[in-house]
């Protein structure tokens, strides 16, 4: 593939710039990421599997296991 033309050339740098930035960005918001994105109100992380209930095999958030155990 070559790039014979200036805006070929200037398309190929602005796309490298738009990756390289965005790679920037994720690894920033990964990273640097406050608690209160990271856990809900109760603290619960918000990429936890649900949980099965051992008698009658329903699925249960997390989540609401948590607000049922505190009260609210």
């Amino acid at each position: 593939m070559a790039f014979n033309t200036t805006q070929d050339k200037q398309l190929l740098a602005i796309s490298i710039l738009i990756t390289i930035m965005t790679v920037i960005i994720f690894i920033y918001m990964f990273t640097k990421a406050p608690e209160s994105l990271k856990t809900s109100k109760n603290g619960v992380p918000f990429f936890t599997p649900d949980a099965i209930h051992p008698e009658s095999g329903e699925i249960i958030s997390i989540e609401k296991l948590v607000k049922h155990f505190k009260g609210n």
